[in-house]
């Protein structure tokens, strides 16, 4: 079964699911995060960022290798599409460049969110009309995990600068940073570019206290 945005938890049906996903309850997630937070905090900021976007696409990657291609496509073509709208002063080559970022992103998302819905409504047809033959299961693609809440962060930062209200990064690995970082990449919630990108934009101190209040909201 297929929760908003991905597969379901394992379940006794399907134990195999468990060896197949990091899911944030399992142990393999704990060493994951603990090994992942003591090498960072042992880094400079350049480091750190290379690091977490690394740790980031181990993880996506630990849930299905395959997917990684979709968010790594969607993040390169919207870095550069929002650098060249934002240096840009020409409005026909800015709305151009918007639409090119918007209509990947939507693509991507109105194809692997409802291709199987269209599959299904498509059997039903097919059985309506005598031709009871096909098996929806060898028409079935598989949903990325988290392609809503990565998709929509893209689309957020990519009309912010198109409305100038924010400076594109320079970096594409903060960028990338920025969308796939693994805490919230496959359980959200969709970030501000505003709020978060800036934090993976500037230089961070370990700080006991906020150290202590994550360990608790964990």
């Amino acid at each position: 079964s297929e929760g908003a945005d991905g597969p379901a938890p394992p379940t006794t049906q399907n134990p195999g699911l468990l060896y197949g996903r990091m899911l944030f309850d399992t142990p393999v997630y704990f060493v994951f995060l603990a090994t992942v937070v003591a090498a960072c905090w042992r880094m400079g900021h350049r480091g750190q960022n290379v690091f977490l976007l690394a740790a980031s696409y181990f993880f996506y990657g630990w849930w299905d290798w395959r997917c990684l291609s979709l968010i790594l496509i969607s993040s390169v073509v919207d870095f550069y599409c929002a650098r060249w709208i934002a240096a840009s002063g020409h409005s026909a080559r800015r709305r151009a460049l918007l639409a090119v970022s918007l209509a990947l992103n939507l693509s991507f998302l109105g194809f692997f969110k409802y291709f199987n819905f269209f599959v299904d409504s498509l059997v039903i047809a097919l059985h309506a009309v005598g031709l009871g033959n096909v098996h929806p299961t060898t028409l079935r693609i598989l949903l990325p995990a988290g392609i809503s809440f990565y998709t929509f962060q893209q689309v957020a930062y990519i009309v912010d600068v198109y409305r100038r209200t924010l400076e594109p990064t320079d970096s594409l690995v903060d960028y990338a940073l920025f969308v796939g970082l693994f805490p919230h990449l496959i359980a959200g919630p969709i970030q501000q570019p505003s709020y978060l990108l800036q934090q993976v934009r500037r230089p961070r101190r370990f700080v006991p206290g906020h150290a202590l209040d994550g360990i608790l909201l964990i």
